[in-house]
């Protein structure tokens, strides 16, 4: 049974927020358990609807407050004080503003703000702290908006960032190897042009002489040919 229930706990995804809820709805639970013993069983129904409630706040926050604005009215109607209720119940409207978007975002403030009334219409005093936590839940939810915002245009910064890199890597190696070209080109086309003057002036005077200049003219633009095959294939890759 005991390795069943691991299994069971080991299947749930841990989550700092479902960890922080359980550990919300423990601490209720305790409160009751730890607290005296004159305490009803209506109580701890009580507490234990409420322990519920949080351990769900971040999953369905805006039906978790009108249920729990609901249990609060019957509560108070039966003539039933849980003591940890108050605290319990600020936690589900936190979650609400916090998490609840569109039309549903109003609803459990209203849902609050009437349940507040019901159980205390002579001194309202309870809606101070309900509107207080539903506007911090608001501003919660702004300021992780902001963050995200923040992080996803570090993350485009970034990645503009590498891409320029990449740019100014590649035109820097095209830089070279178009300075490299130019090298090849200008020299052997000097040897070449250097050798056509040359076999012109001899070539009545001495054909044979004539023919070696040629030949080392093509045997230049074939080794000039190999030189500029390397270059020109690295800039076909880029």
């Amino acid at each position: 049974m005991l390795r069943t229930v691991r299994r069971g706990l080991a299947r749930i995804p841990a989550s700092p927020v479902l960890l922080s809820d359980l550990l919300w709805a423990s601490a209720i639970l305790l409160s009751f358990v730890l607290g005296p013993r004159s305490a009803s069983v209506r109580e701890g129904a009580f507490c234990l609807t409420l322990a519920t409630l949080v351990a769900l706040r971040h999953r369905a926050p805006a039906l978790v407050v009108t249920t729990g604005s609901a249990v609060w009215v019957i509560q108070a109607a039966v003539g039933v004080h849980a003591s940890v209720w108050g605290v319990g119940y600020l936690l589900l409207v936190h979650a609400a503003g916090e998490l609840a978007t569109g039309r549903q975002s109003w609803l459990p403030l209203i849902a609050a703000s009437l349940s507040a009334l019901l159980v205390s219409w002579k001194a309202p005093v309870f809606l101070v702290p309900i509107v207080l936590c539903w506007n911090w839940g608001r501003r919660s939810r702004e300021h992780r908006a902001r963050l995200s915002e923040l992080k996803d245009r570090a993350a485009r910064l970034e990645r503009e960032r590498e891409e320029i890199r990449s740019k100014v890597v590649v035109a820097a190696e095209q830089a070279r190897i178009a300075h490299e070209l130019h090298d090849v080109v200008a020299h052997n086309i000097s040897v070449m042009v250097i050798q056509a003057d040359a076999a012109a002036c001899v070539l009545d005077s001495s054909p044979q002489q004539a023919k070696e200049m040629v030949d080392t003219i093509a045997s230049t633009g074939r080794a000039a040919q190999i030189e500029l095959n390397r270059p020109l294939g690295i800039l076909r890759g880029s």
